[in-house]
């Protein structure tokens, strides 16, 4: 007969088979860190389930989700708050993009008026919560190394390097703060984030020297004399798929008095017309350095009421006003043209 396992190994498959039972009870669980006591604390993505028990354990008065503002796909995540007496957040901060000032602005806003304690999540609990984290400390007070402890150490090093944008967001504000020779507060944060930051790459402003015309007629063109000038670190590919400047149209609801640009213009409203690029004849704008185009558009053949916003791009990713930097924008009339 052959011998039966020793002690030892009896012991070892016993310890696996606890072990193989515990596991599956460990990950229904949700595991949270701790930022500020009782305050914030941050995680990977909970399922509904776990939220609600998380909140109810842990007396969360909020949650911000860092992943996406698109209700429909987080529907159950904002029930299962609404069900426990939690507020429900919601600010979509790009994982491998720049961060627009816009968005950083709504982050600063909610962790400055959200109630606490407040869960922040994204899909892994590392990058973009580990962000919202940063930021959360620098507007405490806290220093800028203890922010920086909040980014996992290979965003840190790929930052440094120039590599992934997320983190980039802390470098841009370590340089502000060295060029100034001033140490970090919440209110020095504050005003950085509001006034001087952009992403480096759409650091540049477009200005025209002359009013803009506020009535036109259609089929015609608008002609602008515009003033472009690059502030960033890096020039510019004024070539194609580079740089270009561009024109568009947001019509304004006729029950609108004074509309609002930030509404209008919102990434991805279908309405808006877009009037095509202008591209100079020179094939680069070098860092700090500015240039004066005279540009023309053609009109859409649609007649009507419009905010008109002449931008820059970088084709096939961002207009620069969506980043950061303001855009000359005014009400502009469009009317048939007859003989």
């Amino acid at each position: 007969m052959r011998p039966g396992p020793s002690l030892p190994r009896r012991v070892a498959g016993f310890c696996l088979l606890l072990l193989s039972l515990c596991l599956p009870a460990c990950h229904r669980g949700l595991s949270t860190r701790e930022i500020t006591p009782g305050g914030i604390e941050i995680s990977a993505q909970p399922s509904p389930d776990q939220l609600l028990s998380l909140i109810r354990a842990k007396g969360l008065r909020s949650v911000l989700n860092l992943r996406s503002e698109d209700r429909r796909r987080f529907a159950e995540e904002e029930s299962a708050c609404r069900r426990a007496g939690a507020e429900y957040f919601a600010c979509a901060i790009p994982l491998e993009d720049w961060t627009p000032r816009p968005k950083l602005l709504r982050v600063v806003e909610i962790l400055d008026t959200a109630p606490r304690p407040m869960l922040i999540h994204c899909r892994n609990g590392v990058d973009r919560s580990g962000l919202a984290a940063a930021v959360a400390l620098l507007l405490e007070d806290r220093s800028l190394k203890e922010a920086w402890e909040q980014m996992p150490t290979f965003a840190r090093r790929r930052a440094s390097r120039g590599g992934r944008p997320l983190a980039r967001v802390l470098l841009d504000y370590e340089n502000f703060l060295r060029s100034k020779d001033r140490a970090s507060s919440g209110e020095i944060f504050r005003a950085w984030v509001k006034v001087h930051y952009c992403p480096e790459p759409y650091r540049g402003r477009v200005e025209l020297p002359a009013t803009p015309p506020n009535q036109l007629k259609t089929p015609g063109k608008l002609r602008l004399r515009v003033r472009v000038t690059n502030f960033g670190e890096e020039d510019w590919d004024l070539s194609s798929g580079g740089v270009s400047l561009g024109l568009r149209l947001a019509p304004i609801p006729l029950d609108e008095g004074n509309a609002d640009a930030a509404d209008l213009f919102e990434p991805g409203n279908t309405d808006v017309i877009d009037c095509g690029r202008f591209r100079p004849d020179q094939k680069s704008l070098v860092a700090h350095a500015q240039l004066q185009w005279d540009a023309v558009f053609d009109l859409p053949a649609r007649p009507g009421r419009y905010l008109a916003r002449v931008d820059l791009l970088r084709e096939g990713r961002h207009w620069f006003s969506d980043m950061g930097w303001e855009a000359p924008t005014w009400e502009l009339g469009i009317t048939p043209y007859r003989e």
